[in-house]
């Protein structure tokens, strides 16, 4: 019913240089690799981190509209995943996109 996909950036750092501090996207790990080797060929000590700060929450039910959702940090998309886990459960979905209209399951 409900997936989370890890839609989180890279950050390439080097430690008091944030002058040379990059943020990628989350489908261009390759791009951050390729800069973090860059910066060892100058001599620098780059960190490549995945940063936990996007999230894709995306609901699928069959006769209903897929919903994305996004949130800022596991926990959180967890929690909207439990809380539409429980409202299926019952029989009762809130569209969150449009919380204005509710259905019966």
């Amino acid at each position: 019913m409900a997936s989370i996909e890890n839609r989180s950036h890279y950050q390439v750092s080097v430690k008091n240089r944030d002058d040379l501090t990059k943020i990628f996207p989350h489908d261009k790990q390759k791009n951050a690799e390729a800069y973090r080797q860059s910066m060892r060929m100058q001599k620098f000590k780059p960190k490549l981190i995945l940063l936990d700060d996007h999230y894709m929450v995306r609901i699928r039910k069959k006769g209903h509209e897929d919903h994305v959702l996004y949130a800022n940090s596991l926990k959180e998309a967890e929690l909207v995943s439990a809380k539409l886990r429980v409202e299926h459960s019952r029989g009762f979905f809130v569209d969150i996109v449009d919380p204005e209209s509710e259905t019966m399951v």
